[in-house]
């Protein structure tokens, strides 16, 4: 089957950078999220180019929105899984749980991260504490962002870890 998309990823990204962007901007609107999801995109695509290079140009700005779209779902179900974490470490991390005495919850959620090595520790602060993004770690600690969220991987496999002992 000859050609009929892009030859190269530059003629892809110049083809469906814009419109992607303003899709992404609709979903998130926050300007961070939506470079984060357009870039993760093209890294994909990128990724399946002799595909894309198969398919017209509908079905190449099809197979890109599904990615993007899928995505920011993945990235909802991740915020609602941390979410649901934070609730179990503050309702389920320790026997001091069931204690009516709401003043220890702190205790507990500073025991269970000070169980987090240091430079986790205050990664998962900064981004959950902070209310820093990935990107914004990822400039401040002067690394990738895939580094930021690998690092905030391991934590949360930490942090269930730890919680998994008390449940």
């Amino acid at each position: 089957m000859q050609s009929r998309g892009p030859t190269s990823f530059a003629e892809l990204f110049d083809e469906h950078e814009g419109p992607l962007h303003r899709y992404a901007a609709t979903l998130v609107r926050d300007q961070e999220r939506t470079e984060d999801l357009v870039q993760e995109t093209f890294v994909r695509a990128w990724r399946h180019l002799p595909l894309l290079r198969q398919l017209t140009q509908a079905q190449r700005r099809a197979w890109l929105r599904s990615v993007l779209k899928n995505l920011f779902i993945d990235q909802c179900r991740r915020a609602a899984r941390e979410q649901m974490l934070l609730s179990q470490m503050v309702y389920r991390s320790s026997p001091l749980a069931a204690s009516a005495d709401d003043q220890l919850l702190p205790l507990q959620i500073e025991g269970l991260l000070n169980t987090l090595p240091e430079p986790l520790r205050e990664l998962w602060c900064r981004r959950y504490r902070d209310g820093m993004s990935g990107m914004e770690l990822a400039r401040v600690l002067g690394v990738p962002p895939a580094t930021v969220r690998s690092r905030l991987h391991a934590a949360r496999q930490h942090l269930r870890r730890q919680i998994a002992r008390y449940l």
